[in-house]
Formats: structure tokens, C-alpha cells, sequence
């Protein structure tokens, strides 16, 4: 597959998924109807139910001669690249909405919380304001999971059990517990070298991760976010590209905020 081609799939839906979302029935319902051609694309028939259609192309889609009107739900992930702000614009810096493109910017993605200018990683985006908020609020403590390089010496057991315990204060505030791994642990995410660590918060404050880190003694050089609630980087997605997210994803996104998944 060609990168071009990798792209518009990430800004597409599985036809067969598209309109089960929106009400023709169930994805084996909606199969036995492409083969009878109900479905058209400008003009064309539409057959193959894993055909992908772009996002910019839903407003073509026709059912038996009638347009379809499909209120779009998005969800999108990015890998977002350090220099970039966590803004849809701004006057003087590049902004995450650079990296999008008019046709999903029109949608009304917006990002689920922030990352720092300089910092890397997993950003969510969604249409949904119910799903924002609430992915958003740190009432409803979503799990964000980092990767860092921190400098000077190796936290040793004090230090980290403030960064583990909530002792650190934060606008004087202490901070929720969290969980670290450092070099020689066992984690689930990746190895880890001298100098490295992964830590899992279930906040969003202003440059938090850096803070903490620096209130034991060992400032950030480097920070990436690895996770956000059940949504995982990795290799399928390089630094500054994005997907839409899978169904299966959506659906667990929905349930850690305790909400049901609407139709497309």
C-alpha cells in the first residue's frame, strides 16, 4: 500500500461500518442490500462492503436515488511531532491543525487536552463535546501514559515514591497517584534504559509531568505520550500522522467516560 493510499484510509470508513452506523441495520443486513445495488457513490453503484469511503465523499452517498444524511461522529489520533501547538490557530506558532486535513477540520474535531509545544505523542480529537469534556475533565481521571528522558541520577526510593504517592504538590494541590517505571522494572509498555522512564497519571495539569519529574531533581529532556485512556501508539502510525480510530476503539473511548456510543 502507498503512502497516499495509507492516508485516505485513515481519513475513511469501512462503507459496510458507515452505513450500519447509520441505520440501514446490521453490518450483514447491510451487506445483502450493497448486492442488490441500493447503494451508490456519484452515480456509481456500490458493491464491495469493505470499500472505503472518505470523509469529503459522505455528502455523495445515495440510497435508491435519495441523498443519505449522515450527521458524522469523528474521532481521530495523532502522533503529534514537537513545535507544534495544541491549538486549531494561533498568529505566531504552527498548530496541530496544520496537520489535519480542511475535510476533517470541518468536521469539528477539536483535541481532547494538550500537549506541550515541545513534547510528542498520542492527541486525541473527537467532535463529540460529551466525549471531550468528559475525556477532558480530570474528574473522570483518564489514564494518560508517558515515556521520558529525565537527567542527573537515577530516582532513587524516596524519590519516587512522591512521584508515586501524591506528595508532590502542584498549585497547591497534591498531586493523584500515579505509577512509574524506571530502567530495570518490568512494564508493559517497552524496555527501558539508563535515564528513561514511564509514568502513568490520571491528571492532565499544566506541564505536569515535567513538574513532578523536576521536583525530585531530575528535570525532562524528552517527553512522548505513549497512551490516552485505551488508545495505544505504535509503529502503524509515524510522527505526525494521524487515523481515524477503529470501531472497537470508539467503543472502549466511550465506555471508560461511562456513555453510549452514537451513530455516526
Amino acid at each position: 500500500m502507498s503512502k497516499t493510499q495509507r492516508q485516505r484510509k485513515q481519513n475513511s470508513f469501512r462503507l459496510d461500518y458507515l452505513l450500519a452506523h447509520a441505520g440501514f441495520g446490521s453490518r450483514k443486513e447491510v451487506k445483502k442490500q450493497l448486492k442488490s445495488a441500493a447503494f451508490s457513490l456519484a452515480g456509481e453503484a456500490l458493491r464491495d462492503p469493505s470499500t472505503h469511503i472518505e470523509i469529503d465523499q459522505i455528502q455523495n452517498l445515495y440510497y435508491r436515488g435519495n441523498p443519505i444524511n449522515i450527521q458524522l461522529s469523528a474521532h481521530l489520533l495523532l502522533n503529534k511531532p514537537a513545535g507544534y501547538l495544541t491549538a486549531l490557530e494561533d498568529r505566531s506558532l504552527p498548530c496541530v491543525a496544520e496537520l489535519l486535513t480542511p475535510e476533517l477540520l470541518a468536521a469539528g474535531l477539536k483535541p481532547c487536552g494538550r500537549l506541550d509545544l515541545d513534547s510528542e505523542g498520542a492527541l486525541l480529537f473527537t467532535n463529540d463535546g460529551q466525549l471531550l469534556h468528559r475525556l477532558s475533565s480530570p474528574k473522570h481521571e483518564v489514564e494518560k501514559v508517558y515515556y521520558l528522558h529525565y537527567t542527573g541520577k537515577r530516582p532513587d526510593q524516596g524519590a519516587r515514591t512522591q512521584l508515586e504517592n501524591g506528595s508532590i504538590i502542584l498549585d497547591d494541590r497534591p498531586c493523584l497517584d500515579a505509577t512509574v517505571y524506571l530502567d530495570g522494572d518490568e512494564n508493559p509498555y517497552m524496555e527501558l534504559r539508563a535515564n528513561e522512564a514511564i509514568i502513568c497519571i490520571r491528571e492532565g495539569r499544566y506541564h505536569q509531568v515535567k513538574r513532578m519529574f523536576s521536583a525530585i531533581g531530575a528535570p525532562l529532556s524528552y517527553l512522548r505520550r505513549i497512551a490516552f485512556g485505551p488508545l495505544h501508539l505504535d509503529d502503524r502510525l509515524p510522527l505526525g500522522s494521524h487515523r481515524l480510530l477503529e470501531p472497537s476503539e470508539v467503543e472502549a473511548l466511550y465506555q471508560i467516560c461511562d456513555l453510549e456510543v452514537p451513530t455516526l
